[in-house]
């Protein structure tokens, strides 16, 4: 999965995907809209 903001390694847990769609659901979470398009530049500042 990657890292998280700290650097760890990222771990996917019951808890961390409930707490997520919990977010999500309530609007604590927002996603956005997807237009088939990204910016290497974008993607190489998350890095």
């Amino acid at each position: 999965l990657g890292t998280d903001k700290d650097g760890k390694p990222a771990l996917l847990t019951t808890e961390r995907i409930r707490s997520f769609f919990f977010n999500l659901l309530h609007g604590k979470t927002k996603i956005k809209d997807l237009d088939g398009s990204f910016s290497i530049e974008q993607f190489a500042k998350t890095m």
